[in-house]
């Protein structure tokens, strides 16, 4: 997943890069309150959701994209961005062009007919 969003961000100019998801960053979000805490400081705030994120998608394909700082431009006209609508689109695109390919087209959530055994654990 993560070679075929950073693919897509290539063909669709709205780059993307894959995050570091080391253990540190998990730090972030212990809480006294919690288990786990839903935000963290501003330092590594993007990898840190992605921390947050993989606590929750174990054995699932995932990404997190982090689009604050894209999703709005100042003194701009009103409105948002778009961003990452274009590399979305031709994430889907390639992703039913795949699976066409094979003859296996997503059944549900996103999930094809047939496992292909492995997952990816990694963010982007």
């Amino acid at each position: 997943m993560a070679e075929a969003l950073l693919t897509a961000g290539e063909s669709s100019l709205d780059l993307c890069w894959r995050l570091p998801l080391d253990d540190e960053y998990a730090e972030g979000l212990k809480s006294p309150f919690a288990d786990v805490a839903n935000v963290a400081g501003r330092a590594g705030g993007a990898v840190t959701a992605a921390k947050f994120l993989q606590r929750f998608a174990s054995g699932l394909d995932w990404a997190h994209l982090d689009i604050a700082g894209t999703a709005w431009k100042g003194g701009a006209a009103k409105g948002a961005t778009g961003r990452p609508v274009g590399l979305l689109v031709d994430y889907l695109l390639s992703v039913v062009k795949e699976q066409g390919a094979r003859g296996s087209m997503p059944t549900k959530a996103g999930r094809s007919g047939r496992s292909t055994g492995t997952r990816s654990k990694g963010g982007l």
